[in-house]
């Protein structure tokens, strides 16, 4: 996320302590309203976890079940970027993503 250009909250204790990534969107708008731009390109995160309305609550669990790894998380940082700084068209976004999804459909680790 932090290549991608976006504000990562704690990355100075490094990347693989947890399964959340929390990032500062307070330059683009409230964390309401980025996720509902990202909901509307169908990628779904958590605003509401009791935070100020500045960031946002990403899990990378889901992710790695269906079995996507470090590059496949570029690609997902890639369309974040494109959507919160670039201010892509979601509908035009969405078609990607469903598209990048379909590829992992199955589920690689069920437990």
């Amino acid at each position: 996320m932090e290549e991608a250009g976006l504000t990562v909250i704690g990355a100075t204790k490094g990347y693989s302590e947890t399964h959340l990534i929390l990032v500062d969107v307070s330059k683009y708008g409230s964390g309401v309203h980025i996720s509902k731009i990202l909901e509307s390109s169908d990628i779904l995160c958590s605003d509401d976890f009791g935070q100020l309305d500045r960031e946002l609550r990403i899990g990378t669990a889901e992710v790695t079940r269906r079995g996507m790894e470090e590059q496949e998380m570029k690609r997902i940082a890639d369309f974040f970027k494109r959507l919160i700084i670039e201010q892509e068209n979601p509908e035009q976004i969405k078609e990607e993503v469903n598209l990048f999804a379909s590829k992992y459909s199955g589920c690689r680790y069920s437990l």
